[in-house]
Formats: C-alpha cells, structure tokens, sequence
C-alpha cells in the first residue's frame, strides 16, 4: 500500500524536473513542443502502472501547452517567418495529445474516457485547427502580423473547417465521440458565419473591386462561393440533425450556389473585375438562362433523391426566374434578347411539366412495388 501513490509522486517530480530543465535550455515553439511531448509519456507510465493518480500531473501539463499556444497572445512571435515553426510547434503537441488521449481511454479497467481524455482530445483538435490555418496564413500573406482581408484568403480558411467539419462527421473511429460531435458543429458554424457574413457581404467581389481571375470556372468565385457550399451540403447529408434544421441551413450553401452562378455569368461578361456598372442585354438574359437551368436542375434531382425542401426551393427559383422575365426583360431587353428569353421561359416550362409528370409517376410506380 502506497507504492503506486509513490510511483506517481516520482513520475511528477521527474516531470516537473524536465519542465525546469526545458525552460532553462529551450525558448518558444521548442519550449512548449517539449512540454507537450511530457503528455503522452506521462500517459503511458499511467496505463503501464495504472497509475491513476497520475491524471492531475497530465492535465496540468496540458492545460500549460493549450495556454501557450491556444491562449497566448505573443504566440504569433514564435520562431521565424514562413511555415516553419507552426508545423513542429502546432503539429508535434497535436500528435502528442492524441497519443496521450488513446491510452488514457485504453486502460485495462475500462474506466479510463473521462474529462482528461475529452480535454486531450479538444485540445489536438485545437491544434490541428490552429496549424491549418495558420499555415495558410503563412503561405498566403508570408506573414502572422496580417489578417487576410481578400476573399481568396478568407474562403481557403472557410474550406479547411468545413473540411475538419467533413472529416470529423465521416470518421467512423471518432465520429461518435462527443469532442468531435461539438467540434464539428462548431468549425461547421463558423464556416457559415463567415461565408454569410465575408464572402456574401464584405469582401463580394461585385463591391469590393478583388479580381476574381481569368479563367472561367477554375477561379476564386469557386474557392468562395461554389466549393463551400458542395461541403456544406455533403456535411448537411452525412450529420444527424433534425429533418426542420436541416432544410433551414440548407438554405446557406444554395444562396452561394446561386451567388456563384451568377458571378460567372458576369464572369463572361465583365472579365475578372466584377464591380463595373455595365450592364450589356446579353449579361441580363444570361441571368434568365443560366437560372432557368439551374432550377430545372434542381427540380430534376429534388424528385429523383425525393427531397421536398429541395424541390420547393427550386420552384421558388423558378418562380423567380418568371417574374424577372415579366416585370424587367419585357422592358430591358430589346430586339432578338427579349424573343429568346420568352420562348426559353416557355420552353423550358413545358419541359419542367413534362419531368414533373414523369419523374413523380415514376416515383409513385416505385413506390407501390415496394409497398
């Protein structure tokens, strides 16, 4: 009896012996990586020895290493310019804690997935964000001094979370974990927040005077507008939210579908500067056709995968669509434009009658042989 209570008091007394002695010899990045890299040590002398004491000594280790790079206000400082420094001094605790975490939670009582192994798991999870995105920051600007005040800057960091989001949904290890849960609902409402409130407003392109690139399609309409919103779908189809909340925020990525297609059809149009005032008949019927065939796109696939608030929103579109070809193509456009944009409406109307009809009998003949 009180062997392992002594066990663990020499294990933190050799631990904090190495704390002094790195402050001593190291300083910054390399200071914290070796305080971090005590955490899965001391995490293995715990499942090893099943000292269970030892606990305590691993959360204030790490609290000490979250503090140092999550909290501190001169980590920015760290180390020289470039990627450098935020690949070791982010990417080494990151590994570190997780290590920690998977043996904490492997004890052989089984009792071991507590709160330490929840704030280990947090905290690389921290990390990994923290090295994303600075690293894009570094790679971007070549330096942390700056915020990125461009939408190409802004929209690779919304990719990466929503990406973290993606992958922390889909991972079949940790996706039940309640550290992933949260943290992908987190990095997935933050992703929103700042395409809403960056990408749609501050930083659109059609204000802000940013050159968006020559080539069509493969450029930074795509970075902000269209690949955020397929991720945010994809993460809206693999989380388990409810059916009311799902076609609620459902609503944000079609918005910057939308917001896409448009932007590319005054791509064509404008060159890779979006905020001229120009505005030439054939740019205006653009909007007509180009809307018109992502409606009919919608709608078709709404009533394949038999999602209503999908093909609800696609008839709103179209909808929309109509009342633009009525109250201003009728009197903005002239000549050949106006002609072509009431036979396409039309057109195009006969044949979203036509898929309707065939596609919902279809749909109906499926379902009574299943039945």
């Amino acid at each position: 009896p009180g062997v392992g209570l002594g066990l663990a008091a020499f294990a933190a007394g050799a631990a904090g012996a190495l704390s002094l002695g790195a402050v001593m010899m190291l300083r910054e990045a390399w200071l914290t990586v070796a305080l971090a890299a005590q955490v899965p040590v001391l995490a293995w002398l715990e499942r090893r020895m099943g000292l269970r004491s030892l606990r305590a000594v691993i959360l204030l280790v790490a609290g000490a290493v979250l503090v140092r790079l999550a909290l501190n206000p001169y980590v920015l400082e760290y180390g020289e310019e470039g990627l450098g420094w935020i690949v070791y001094g982010y990417g080494l605790p990151a590994a570190g804690f997780f290590l920690a975490a998977h043996w904490l939670r492997s004890t052989p009582d089984g009792k071991g997935d507590d709160g330490a192994v929840a704030l280990l798991e947090a905290g690389g999870l921290a990390f990994v964000t923290l090295l994303l995105s600075l690293g894009i920051q570094a790679l971007t600007r070549g330096t942390l001094d700056e915020l990125p005040d461009t939408l190409r800057e802004v929209a690779l960091h919304t990719l990466v979370w929503l990406a973290l989001a993606l992958l922390l949904a889909t991972g079949r290890r940790w996706r039940a974990r309640p550290v992933a849960v949260w943290g992908r609902r987190i990095l997935a409402g933050l992703a929103a927040l700042q395409a809403a409130a960056l990408h749609l407003l501050v930083l659109n392109p059609l204000w802000s005077g940013e050159a968006v690139g020559d080539w069509p399609v493969a450029n930074t309409l795509l970075l902000a507008y269209g690949l955020p919103a397929l991720l945010g779908l994809l993460f809206l189809w693999v989380e388990p939210l409810p059916a009311r909340l799902r076609s609620w925020a459902a609503l944000l990525p079609l918005v910057l579908l939308g917001m896409n297609l448009a932007l590319e059809i005054r791509h064509a149009f404008q060159g890779p500067v979006l905020s001229g005032a120009e505005l030439p008949d054939a740019e205006w019927y653009g909007y007509s056709a180009g809307f018109l065939a992502a409606a009919v796109l919608m709608l078709v696939a709404a009533l394949r995968v038999r999602l209503d608030w999908l093909r609800h929103a696609a008839m709103a579109l179209m909808l929309a669509v109509v009342a633009k070809v009525f109250l201003s193509d009728m009197a903005e456009l002239g000549g050949l434009y106006r002609v072509a944009s009431f036979l396409g409406l039309g057109l195009s109307l006969i044949g979203v009658g036509y898929l309707y009809r065939r596609l919902q009998g279809a749909a109906s003949e499926r379902s009574q042989t299943i039945g």
